[in-house]
């Protein structure tokens, strides 16, 4: 058993001292050493534990210089330091040190509650590895705004690490604590191979209003930290200018409270609910798993086809159940039997597949098994008491590969007794000889209720599924009501849910994200503001449909191939790939994934004067100066004539680097580019060069998968390699892709057969690479390679958020295909019910929802650029309000409400400008928003108002004046509207 030295530094007072320890010395994990090092005048009394040592030290030594102390005293194998003002979860130590051996890392780093909010961020959590040199990188482009990843006190280090670094550390001094946790992180990480993150481990952190006040970069003044200088200077710990911040949700302490029930000495028997509490299986309802045997029924039956099994089982437990008080599935299969007139050997086979499926699909709930965990360890008496029609045979095999070893099963099925009526409760207590039980369930009713009755203790522990569609008020939270709220083509939500592959898609969810059914959640969102979740739900399920649709569609056509085009084919390229090698939906498929972007290609296009003339039909003029034209033709001109170039533009009163006005001026110019400057030699062997990349690809039968619009570059490519291609489209713009595809003879099939409000934007950002486009292509070594852009300027948080979306967006797709690959061709992945959760993410996403866009600039055209936030909500503030009648309704019922006085003309205004788009005067926009968005002021106000630390602020422009009133001061607003 491996031994944890905790050094505990008195920060605070000596008061605060005795519940940071007591929460040491209870933990689970006993193997502890406890050194309190002692600056205080006071004397530390009370605290009797053989394992707590207390070193006495002057009040004038700094933490840097105690913590070089301490390593004096360790003896440990592991060694932890914790600040006397905070506090630790019941079983953090072995959380951690079961984290460090299950992944063999050097460092652990728990999750911490701010215990002054009462809450956790959302950005900075995450169970993340990572390993060698990402570990430094991660640490210095965080920029230290975020502190998961410096402070020391959330840190199990290996005290190997730690001497390896002792020396350096002994060496240089630093000035506050601070500054020694970024000196100690930074050392750390330098020597580590691997550092894991653990949220199951939850430290409560109390950072006082001085924490880092005397912070300064001098501790980066070493020669490790020269590669990272350009992070450096923008290094803040200051939480109000950190995105890390942004997003935080109020913690719920209900599992600590369950936790404290089973480390009860009275308690001396833990008792376990056994379905949905120890083991869940991905199914919505678990009478879901009788679909996957109508198969197997028609075909050991050799029956009518549409006789379903899943109905006949289903209705002859519930005739069974009227008669008795509970049944087996012995007699559930033997009535089947009777009734239906089937042969008996037929029936165990049918019964014996039911088993199957339930050993197969029943899968370790991770928070039940560590409270289980947390009960073995204190050598407490653990049974299962379980309402349950399975034999014993059955459940043990179920527990066993799930690694449960239980002193006791208490099965309904064998005694004829359930917790229902409390008699199955009162056998158990009987048997075990006490009441001193502490029983945990995900039935409200015969979990909790009836134990209750019994004066057992409880812990409600509900299911998955449960806590994500709100129906057991445990953590109320936004995406159970998604399905309710949203309304594309006035779909009843009750579809969506009755679809077979939505409701194994959102049972899947819930199994990995509402696993411990008391995880914070963000007000007044619904995907909580966290990119884990959007990536895993919404992304996902989006993902998984379409690379069925898109592996089913190219079996049935008989496609060798599928290239997916950079950049915005890199998730769906992926994603295609999980899910082929998990279920071999298309083995003989080849997947590739080939670099072509509008810029590449955009050369071959000026083949000709007439080509010259209809340019801007593949690109927007008014993107463009003369100096950004020129460069995109640089593959094809003679650059020794660029000053000519220049000179006439000049002669002729342009400016280099002015964008077009109008249409006939970059006409003008582009006739000078190909007059003056274009190369027929170069073009002919660019077109070459273009020719053999795809050639090389697009052999045989082949296709390619394209995010879509127009279908512009695969009418060039299918013209350059002489043959029409396949094209896979996730939609089109307009009937331009059909009448492109017509002319070069392509097929073009559609994942979506209509236009989305919201295309490009967040659909483009999710579905590419965030590595930098391609702009043209070389020869090299009898090869032709993509050359790239530079990079883009992604702030490192932005490119965090959008990489964890993606990473778990194709997470769900590797865990749904491994659950489901043997039965995945039987379940209806509906191309637009599936992606109906990130249809509502794309349209409807708050602004919380969307905190992770901070500051991230996105390219939406060829040389256009802007605010991605700022983007989404032009657009979909233009579409939002599309019908009139709802318009209208709005108006009607809220504005005489607001402005009595003014109600007539300002409707007028609103329905003449605002109908169907975003109103274009200012003062009008206000009121829009007034009515229809007064959330978005409000928290974009705020957001002002933080960056500006300033809560007194008043904006000099008057138009966010005006909003300032709208939010904070209505009546001074009404006021200034009669007086106009």
């Amino acid at each position: 058993m491996k031994k944890i030295s905790v050094v505990v530094f008195i920060n605070s007072n000596i008061k605060s001292l005795y519940k940071c320890v007591n929460s040491i010395i209870n933990q689970n994990y006993s193997n502890l050493e406890i050194l309190i090092f002692n600056n205080q005048t006071e004397q530390i009394t009370g605290l009797n534990d053989e394992r707590i040592k207390i070193i006495e030290v002057n009040n004038e030594l700094s933490i840097h210089d105690i913590r070089v102390l301490s390593l004096d005293y360790c003896s440990g194998d592991y060694i932890s330091f914790i600040n006397s003002s905070d506090y630790i979860s019941c079983d953090y130590y072995s959380m951690l040190l079961n984290n460090i051996l299950e992944n063999k890392s050097d460092i652990a780093v728990s999750s911490y509650i701010d215990v002054k909010d009462n809450c956790v961020y959302n950005f900075i959590s995450g169970s993340e590895v990572y390993e060698c040199d990402d570990i430094l990188d991660t640490f210095f482009k965080t920029e230290g705004k975020n502190n998961r990843w410096y402070l020391t006190c959330l840190k199990l280090i290996e005290k190997r690490l730690f001497n390896d670094i002792f020396k350096d550390y002994k060496k240089i001094s630093t000035n506050g604590c601070v500054e020694d946790d970024i000196l100690i992180s930074m050392l750390l990480f330098l020597k580590s191979k691997k550092v894991s993150f653990c949220d199951l481990a939850e430290y409560f952190l109390s950072l006082d209003d001085n924490y880092g006040c005397n912070f300064s970069k001098n501790i980066f003044n070493n020669k490790i930290c020269s590669k990272y200088k350009e992070y450096i200077k923008n290094w803040s710990i200051e939480s109000s200018d950190s995105c890390y911040y942004l997003s935080k949700s109020d913690y719920n302490d209900g599992l600590e409270k369950i936790k404290e029930k089973i480390l009860d000495n009275d308690v001396k028997v833990v008792s376990f609910d056994m379905f949905d509490t120890l083991v869940v299986r991905p199914f919505y309802k678990p009478l879901d798993m009788f679909y996957l045997m109508d198969k197997d029924f028609i075909k050991i039956l050799k029956c009518n086809p549409v006789v379903k099994f899943s109905k006949i089982r289903v209705e002859a437990e519930e005739e069974l159940r009227k008669q008795f008080v509970e049944v087996t599935l012995e007699q559930i299969y033997d009535y089947i039997s009777d009734f239906y007139g089937i042969d008996k050997k037929k029936i165990l086979e049918l019964k014996r597949k039911e088993e199957s499926l339930e050993i197969e699909f029943c899968v370790k709930r991770n928070t039940g098994y560590q409270l289980y965990s947390l009960a073995k360890s204190l050598n407490k008496k653990v049974i299962v008491t379980s309402d349950i029609y399975l034999s014993r045979k059955v459940i043990e095999k179920i527990l066993n590969n799930n690694n449960y070893d239980f002193d006791y099963i208490y099965l309904s099925s064998e005694l004829m007794k359930t917790k229902s009526n409390g008699n199955l409760f009162e056998y158990v207590i009987a048997n075990e000889k006490t009441n001193a039980i502490v029983h945990i369930g995900d039935n409200k009713y015969s979990d909790i209720e009836v134990a209750e009755r019994y004066n057992l203790k409880v812990g409600y522990l509900p299911r998955t599924i449960d806590t994500m569609m709100n129906e057991s008020n445990i953590n109320v939270n936004g995406c159970g009501y998604l399905y309710q709220d949203f309304d594309m083509f006035n779909i009843n939500s009750d579809c969506y849910l009755k679809n077979y592959g939505v409701r194994c898609s959102i049972a899947v969810v819930a199994n990995k994200y509402f696993d411990n059914p008391f995880k914070s959640f963000m007000n007044d969102t619904k995907f909580n503001s966290d990119p884990r979740f959007i990536g895993y739900f919404a992304l996902g399920m989006h993902l998984l449909s379409l690379s069925n649709w898109i592996l089913n569609d190219t079996k049935t056509k008989g496609i060798d191939s599928i290239s997916f085009m950079a950049r915005d084919g890199f998730l769906s390229s992926k994603s295609t790939s999980i899910l082929n090698s998990n279920t071999k939906l298309n083995d003989n498929l080849i997947i590739n994934y080939i670099y072509v972007s509008r810029k590449a290609l955009m050369p071959l296009v000026l083949s000709n004067k007439v080509s010259v003339n209809a340019i801007d039909t593949y690109i927007d003029y008014k993107l463009f100066s003369p100096k950004s034209l020129l460069e995109q033709f640089m593959f094809i001109i003679d650059e020794s004539k660029i000053e000519i170039y220049k000179n006439v533009l000049l002669d002729k009163g342009y400016n280099y680097d002015t964008l077009f006005e109008n249409r006939e001026s970059f006409y003008e110019c582009l006739v000078i580019i190909y007059d003056n400057l274009f190369d027929s030699n170069k073009y002919s062997r660019y077109l070459e060069m273009v020719k053999k990349y795809f050639s090389k690809y697009l052999v045989g039968n082949a296709s390619v998968f394209d995010i879509g619009y127009s279908g512009k570059p695969e009418s060039i490519i299918s013209d350059l390699i002489g043959k029409p291609i396949h094209t896979y489209f996730f939609h089109s713009t307009s009937s331009d892709a059909y009448n492109n595809s017509y002319i070069s003879d392509c097929k073009l099939n559609t994942f979506y057969d209509f236009m989305p409000t919201l295309t490009g934007t967040i659909r483009e950002l999710f579905y590419s690479d965030s590595n930098p486009s391609c702009i043209g292509y070389k020869d090299c070594c009898e090869d032709v390679e993509p050359i790239f852009a530079e990079d883009e300027k992604y702030f490192f948080f932005n490119r965090q958020m959008l990489e964890l979306v993606q990473k778990n967006a194709l997470l769900f797709v590797d865990d749904f295909s491994k659950i489901f690959s043997k039965y995945i061709s039987a379940i209806d992945l509906n191309r637009f019910y599936l992606s109906m959760p990130f249809e509502y993410f794309c349209n409807y996403a708050s602004l919380n929802d969307r905190l992770l866009f901070n500051d991230l600039i996105f390219e939406s055209n060829v040389n256009d650029s802007n605010y991605l936030n700022y983007y989404i909500d032009i657009i979909l503030d233009n579409y939002k309000y599309y019908n009139k009648k709802r318009f209208n309704d709005c108006l009607n019922n809220e504005l005489n409400k607001i402005i009595p006085d003014i109600e007539n003309d300002m409707k007028n205004n609103l329905i003449r400008e605002g109908y169907g788009k975003l109103p274009k005067s200012k003062f009008n926009r206000m009121i829009y928003y007034l009515l229809f968005d007064r959330e978005k002021i409000g928290l974009k106000w705020k957001e002002l108002k933080n960056r500006k630390n300033n809560s007194d602020l008043l904006p000099n422009n008057k138009y966010k004046r005006i909003l300032y009133y709208v939010v904070f001061d209505r009546e001074r607003l009404l006021s200034k509207l009669k007086r106009k």
